[in-house]
């Protein structure tokens, strides 16, 4: 392989945010699996402009150079066949503040926005921390997949105002199918419910399963959407926060501008645009080589889970670096989960955080070299047997 995908990065002096519950020594180091960012090495030709431009460039207020806009055009071209202008493209340090901005200026106190649960936490941060009211859809589990309740999405779009989307969705790793994603466009149009499409996690594909950006639907949905997106998940540099947020209506998108100004939000950093440009311009190899590497831990994940199936369910996920899993079987609690994972030093999200239908689930972050998941599962193994779940 080109990059280096076997060795482990020790991020102790960075205090990041997925190691604080980790207490690492030199004898007895171990990798979580939580927080949703990768244990790789940085891409070598993402380090090496990163070099480059603070050996040449003054690190001062920027904005989006043309050749960074050229980069986003190009590759949402190339990897997602969405064909957008550069005028559409509005950066800022994250997509979860870009979702608080859509939903503090599209929407009034007291008035709901919609979240198909289970779903990442922010969802609920964002709407709840601003005085709305969230208005669970939960999704159908059937078949070991989660699929949308479109009788339940056509009432609740009624009464709602916007409907925060997870594409892929965000803990299952599931892709939806574009008749799905037809159907959503069409209630939300008929109910004048806007769209707001985290798509973070849509570059690493692990099935045949291909993407569908919403905007890709159709024009009527393209021009009621606000698409989130970054390089940050798919290339690990959510450090630093740039995302490209696509608004190709231009009265939402001038509003969202407006409202992102009016509470003191700047644009990305101007070394996350360093690395996203470089990123989308050149880490094709990158994505495939990691693609790669996330589909054999999934492989090893899934032999550990189906060995003790008696115990375990769990989603194939169909993109990302993330696996939902089900431990209901085991006819425990949350916090006794918790105590056999601590005692296992397997550090996870734990359901509960999820919402509506999170319960006795974990997720897993399989973002980390084979080594270190294999180390931490043969942990949790032993504390399994110890405590006679198997």
């Amino acid at each position: 392989m080109k990059y280096n995908f076997s060795s482990a990065v020790d991020r102790r002096k960075s205090n990041p945010s997925k190691w604080l519950k980790v207490n690492n020594t030199e004898e007895d180091f171990v990798l979580p699996m939580s927080t949703a960012d990768m244990d790789f090495e940085l891409c070598k030709e993402i380090r090496n402009d990163l070099t480059g431009y603070i050996s040449e460039q003054v690190l001062g207020y920027s904005r989006p150079t043309k050749e960074y806009l050229e980069s986003v055009v190009e590759f949402f071209k190339s990897h997602h066949g969405f064909n957008i202008r550069q005028e559409w493209i509005f950066t800022t340090p994250g997509v979860v503040s870009a979702l608080a901005t859509a939903v503090g200026e599209f929407t009034n106190v007291g008035e709901k926005v919609i979240i198909m649960t289970p779903i990442y936490p922010p969802f609920y941060d964002v709407v709840k921390g601003q005085d709305r009211q969230v208005s669970e859809c939960p999704m159908i589990f059937n078949d070991g997949n989660y699929f949308i309740d479109f009788e339940l999405l056509e009432k609740q779009a009624k009464q709602a105002k916007l409907i925060l989307f997870c594409s892929p969705h965000n803990p299952s790793g599931r892709v939806w199918d574009v008749e799905e994603l037809e159907k959503l466009g069409r209630i939300c149009i008929d109910n004048g419910l806007m769209i707001v499409s985290d798509e973070i996690h849509s570059d690493i594909m692990l099935s045949e399963k291909k993407h569908r950006i919403i905007g890709t639907i159709s024009s009527g949905v393209l021009d009621n959407s606000i698409i989130c997106t970054a390089a940050s998940k798919t290339f690990n540099i959510a450090g630093l926060q740039c995302s490209n947020i696509i608004i190709a209506n231009e009265k939402i998108r001038s509003r969202f501008i407006v409202a992102n100004e009016k509470i003191g939000l700047e644009r990305a950093n101007v070394l996350g645009m360093v690395a996203t440009q470089s990123a989308y311009t050149n880490g094709q190899a990158w994505i495939e080589e990691v693609t790669e590497v996330i589909k054999e831990n999934l492989r090893v994940l899934v032999n550990f889970l189906e060995k003790y199936n008696n115990l375990f369910s769990y989603v194939v996920p169909q993109a990302s670096f993330l696996v939902w899993i089900s431990y209901e079987k085991m006819g425990i609690d949350e916090n006794k989960m918790c105590e056999l994972l601590d005692e296992a030093k397997c550090y996870v999200n734990l359901g509960s955080e999820y919402g509506y239908g999170g319960e006795r689930h974990m997720r897993i972050n399989i973002g980390l070299p084979k080594k270190y998941l294999t180390e931490n599962l043969m942990r949790l193994e032993e504390v399994l047997k110890k405590h006679k779940y198997i």
